[in-house]
């Protein structure tokens, strides 16, 4: 994806600011989710497609998170995180190089 990159960024973004209390108030973790990664429109080739193949943004999100993981780590280590998943953000900081 040409925009990986940025969408890494934000959501690494977005993780922090939810560990840091950010979003407490009741319902503004949810807005957050629904705007960013639910029902967001895909832009592809210049052209809005509105809620794309009726997928939301973070079912693609999601794969691609567990992708790097699994790709990136050991595969004892990628399930023992899935057993245990605290630290998630400081390991995918760490695998990014960010």
């Amino acid at each position: 994806m040409e925009n990986y990159d940025a969408i890494i960024a934000k959501f690494l973004a977005h993780l922090k600011e939810i560990s840091q209390g950010m979003y407490s108030a009741a319902g503004s973790l949810e807005d957050l989710f629904d705007k960013e990664y639910h029902f967001r429109d895909v832009e592809i080739d210049g052209i809005i497609h509105e809620f794309y193949l009726r997928n939301p943004i973070s079912y693609y999100l999601g794969a691609d998170i567990w992708g790097l993981l699994y790709d990136k780590l050991e595969r004892d280590e990628f399930f023992d995180m899935l057993k245990n998943p605290s630290g998630i953000y400081e390991r995918l900081v760490g695998l990014l190089g960010m």
